[in-house]
């Protein structure tokens, strides 16, 4: 089912408009967010059947970024310990409690 998009709203009134124009287009502005209340009721319920697939999404997003995050830390640990056994013994034992 695809996700209903909103209609978009009318020009909402100005105080630079004249009185009628002003007047015109509060109406037409409330009528149309009246309206809007279903279109997002629909599109709610059309989110609901999906919302585990974009949590999902997400944590394994957020995951991906930390494991590529830990990556170049060790990478640059690594870099930095290169030639230096004390600080590769270090490194491999910090590794290790991973």
């Amino acid at each position: 089912m695809a996700i209903p998009k909103l209609t978009p709203l009318p020009p909402a009134p100005s105080q630079d408009d004249t009185e009628e124009v002003f007047v015109s287009r509060a109406d037409a502005s409330l009528t149309a967010q009246q309206g809007m209340v279903g279109e997002i009721n629909q599109m709610l319920d059309a989110l609901n059947p999906v919302l585990p697939e974009i949590q999902n999404a997400s944590a394994n997003a957020s995951a991906a970024a930390k494991s590529a995050k830990a990556a170049q830390d060790a990478q640059a640990a690594a870099e930095a310990a290169a030639g230096n056994p004390i600080r590769l013994g270090l490194l491999h034992a910090v590794a290790l409690c991973f």
